[in-house]
């Protein structure tokens, strides 16, 4: 049933639908007991059925490029250059090793960087899976572009 919420109509089950793929990545991360089923779907679905539920910015393609890098990007450039300056320090001190597994390999700030901004690569690797930002970012600036080559409407005319 549809529900008007304000002045917004709510597909209940695109509400419900969006809460049980949340309820996935949840269960995804958290548990592991599922993994090979949930990882086949859950964050591609949930980020369509997000995108499929959000309105459609109003700003210019320039504009929404601006807020989207100061929104998504920035935050998770600002998030690498701290922990691979932590990096650094503890690889400096010696520290590197005694935190982390042996495994781990310090690629320097360089390479951290270098990475980061030509790849889209998270190699501070205890800064965690952080992919979905870069994603989001790229997403939301090609939906930005579509709507405005279909002057802002979604579907047919």
């Amino acid at each position: 049933m549809n529900k008007i919420k304000g002045s917004v109509l709510r597909l209940e089950w695109m509400d419900i639908l969006r809460g049980l793929l949340i309820l996935s990545v949840v269960i995804g991360h958290a548990t592991g007991t599922f993994n090979q089923y949930i990882y086949q779907f859950h964050m591609g679905a949930f980020f369509i059925v997000s995108g499929f539920t959000a309105n459609p910015e109003r700003r210019s393609v320039p504009r929404t490029i601006y807020h989207r890098f100061c929104t998504t990007y920035l935050p998770l450039l600002s998030a690498v250059i701290l922990f691979a300056g932590i990096s650094f320090i503890l690889s400096k001190t010696g520290l590197y090793g005694f935190f982390f597994a042996e495994s781990s390999v310090y690629i320097g700030l360089k390479g951290i960087f270098r990475e980061f901004l030509l790849r889209g690569s998270i190699w501070v690797w205890w800064l965690g899976a952080a992919w979905f930002v870069l994603v989001l970012f790229g997403a939301s600036l090609i939906n930005r572009i579509a709507l405005k080559l279909f002057d802002d409407r979604y579907g047919l005319p």
